[in-house]
């Protein structure tokens, strides 16, 4: 609930983001975040590398996530700071947290990495 808080502060004007949508596009699968109004970003949060693929296949063109309209797609992926990202992965974000939670590293393909105090 605290990145659905989060994420309303900060999409871009006159978006909204909706929680476990699939019904309503007659999917099967209920994506953990979607950024509507023409956006049309599906978002899905795991936690320490669990089920990534999995995970990916439901954005596949034949995946439970298929009749959810979107044009881009990014599962955030929270690990503990001890993670070793070896190679980044396109539509992947490692959230790496400290132990006190007060900050993060993500990590992406082909992006200098990104350091946030919170």
């Amino acid at each position: 609930m605290e990145w659905f808080r989060t994420a309303k502060t900060v999409i871009p004007e006159n978006s909204s983001v909706s929680s476990d949508v699939g019904g309503s596009f007659g999917s099967v699968g209920f994506l953990n975040f979607y950024v509507d109004n023409g956006h049309c970003w599906g978002v899905e949060l795991t936690r320490e590398g669990e089920k990534l693929k999995e995970h990916a296949k439901r954005f596949e063109s034949d995946g439970i996530y298929a009749e959810i309209p979107r044009k881009q797609w990014v599962i955030l992926d929270f690990w503990r700071n001890t993670k070793q990202v070896i190679m980044p992965k396109k539509n992947f974000w490692y959230v790496l947290y400290s132990d006190d939670y007060k900050t993060v590293i993500i990590k992406r393909k082909d992006c200098d990495d990104i350091k946030l105090n919170l």
